[in-house]
């Protein structure tokens, strides 16, 4: 009996693989019939467009057209992708097509993953939130412009957001242009008439600000990385914190690199004026030094007076050939402080 039931279930076995190897081969011959189809479908797309490629208007109308009939947008694509004419496509034109579909094909990957992230299960309350808080150690905090919105700071890639603002008021290529350094040398205005809304000193932290150093004050935040430059992480008393892209907290000259309190350019933001390196510009400058950094710029000083002042005494030469270099040293450094100015930036990383 059992060898009876043994070869009863060989047999099933066979007809299941019989059963399983023909819907296999009906699968693959819906596929190729399939792909045979959409070739041939490329195929009548592609013969119609080069029928209209010397009539550019009659192409655009074409195309708009085949939207209307329902085609298939993929096969449309692959047609105009394998039929164009490569003689009358410069190589730059090429370029800016691949990288607008890139960045298409980019926001549509970006789209999914985001739409489909998932889910931890048994979080779905706030209460779930809050135990989820109280039984985690170790938690890093990555946060952005949006946490000081309501403390009146504007964000920057909303609608009202400030590279919206600076497309419209400021003659620049992109708006990211505000916080590049070449762009900052060869135009400082244009940062010193901007930089005054995003000043941290009139701004208080949010809740949130609060909130993350709460999280520091139980002993659970590992790390707050925040890309905001306005400094209100560490106003609400935030010290775990990584600023990624700077902050105002300090500033350095583009020429000499002295760095200073940030406090000490204030009344330069404020005033939206262009604010000059105390080093640089000594007589110029209007920077409202610390005692601290005032110290470390006699300390400076000094020390470039002794540098100088032990050069000499080694002959007639040696003290020419000194000469001529504090000569050249010289010119050179009026002709870089031209070109940069001795100024003051916030040190930002993009910077």
């Amino acid at each position: 009996s059992k060898m009876e039931q043994d070869s009863s279930d060989d047999d099933d076995d066979d007809d299941d693989a019989s059963s399983s190897s023909s819907s296999d081969d009906d699968d693959d011959d819906d596929n190729s019939e399939s792909v045979r189809s959409q070739q041939e479908e490329i195929e009548r797309v592609e013969n119609a467009y080069m029928a209209l490629i010397e009539a550019p208007e009659a192409l655009v109308t074409w195309t708009q057209h085949q939207r209307a009939y329902g085609r298939d947008a993929s096969v449309i694509l692959q047609a105009l992708l394998r039929s164009f004419p490569r003689e009358h496509m410069p190589e730059d034109y090429l370029w800016n097509v691949c990288h607008n579909l890139s960045k298409a094909l980019a926001g549509v990957y970006l789209e999914s993953s985001e739409r489909h992230r998932r889910k931890l299960k048994d979080v779905n309350t706030l209460d779930d939130v809050t135990a989820l808080f109280k039984r985690s150690k170790n938690i890093l905090v990555l946060t952005g412009a949006g946490i000081s919105v309501s403390a009146g700071i504007p964000d920057f890639r909303s609608k009202r957001g400030i590279y919206s603002r600076l497309r419209d008021e400021f003659n620049m290529p992109e708006p990211e242009c505000m916080f590049d350094l070449t762009y900052f040398k060869r135009s400082p205005n244009v940062f010193y008439s901007f930089a005054h809304e995003l000043w941290p000193g009139s701004h208080r932290p949010t809740p949130t600000h609060r909130f993350i150093a709460l999280l520091e004050q139980k002993g659970k935040l590992l790390r707050n990385y925040t890309q905001n430059i306005d400094d209100l992480e560490r106003s609400a008393g935030v010290k775990r914190l990584l600023q990624c892209h700077g902050s105002f907290a300090t500033a350095s000259c583009v020429t000499c690199h002295f760095q200073v309190d940030g406090k000490a350019i204030h009344d330069d933001i404020v005033s939206q004026r262009i604010s000059l390196c105390p080093k640089c510009h000594p007589h110029r400058s209007r920077v409202k030094l610390s005692p601290t950094d005032r110290l470390k710029l006699e300390v400076l000083q000094q020390k470039e007076k002794q540098h100088t002042s032990g050069s000499s005494g080694c002959g007639a030469d040696v003290n020419q050939q000194q000469n001529n270099n504090d000569v050249n040293n010289n010119n050179n450094n009026n002709n870089h402080q031209k070109q940069q100015n001795g100024l003051y930036n916030n040190n930002n990383n993009n910077n």
